[in-house]
């Protein structure tokens, strides 16, 4: 299932932000404030296999199901190799970039599942991905997870977490779910063929972002 945590830094920084451009039209009653906001792109900060802890507040709803909450994200490994185990947490810590800093906007995130998809034995629908739109903060960081709930979500190959806004692709992560036996027969899993990750996203440099940040983040699959 997937999971969203929106950072208390978020609240914080539209606070600030609104206070800021209240202060601004204040001081300066010709200025005209923006009617739109730039966003560049999504920075990935950290990825890999995560822990935290769940919560039964729904705050969106996605094509594969409802999407939850969760707080406390710690990163326990980072790595963009997956082993298939149920309950296992996996996803990314991630910023979007843009001007002005703490100015809200809807972004739509979307999970790519593997070529074959995802086939709930319940319903008898097979899912090929997910999608759902959430408001972030410009310049705050942010979490999504996906979580293996059920025996039927784990499914070993490429899973894709993009990030879209106004029609336009800002940033993704790759990740390579193995299942046992692949990961004991190939010595290398990211150069695997059934997981492209060379165009993976580079995180070195960029955890002094969140540094003093609070920790109060949404998990969504």
């Amino acid at each position: 299932m997937e999971r969203h945590s929106a950072e208390l830094a978020m609240a914080v920084s539209r606070a600030v932000w609104a206070a800021g451009a209240f202060l601004f039209a204040i001081l300066s009653v010709s200025a005209v404030l923006p009617d739109d906001y730039r966003v560049d792109q999504v920075s990935v900060l950290e990825r890999g296999i995560f822990q935290a802890s769940s919560r039964s507040l729904s705050i969106a709803e996605s094509s594969f199901g409802s999407v939850a909450s969760v707080r406390d994200p710690a990163l326990v490994q980072s790595t963009a190799t997956i082993p298939a185990r149920k309950s296992l947490r996996f996803g990314l810590r991630y910023i979007v970039i843009g001007a002005p800093a703490g100015a809200p906007v809807d972004v739509q995130l979307v999970t790519r599942f593997p070529e074959a998809g995802l086939l709930d034995p319940a319903a008898g629908v097979r899912h090929y991905k997910s999608e759902y739109t959430i408001r972030s903060a410009i310049g705050a960081p942010a979490y999504r997870e996906f979580m293996f709930d059920h025996p039927w979500e784990i499914v070993a190959g490429e899973w894709v977490f993009e990030f879209w806004q106004g029609g336009r692709k800002i940033g993704s992560q790759k990740f390579c779910v193995l299942n046992a036996e692949s990961a004991h027969h190939q010595a290398d899993p990211l150069q695997s063929t059934n997981c492209g990750l060379g165009g993976e996203s580079s995180i070195r440099g960029r955890r002094q972002l969140v540094q003093g940040a609070g920790h109060v983040f949404l998990h969504v699959r």
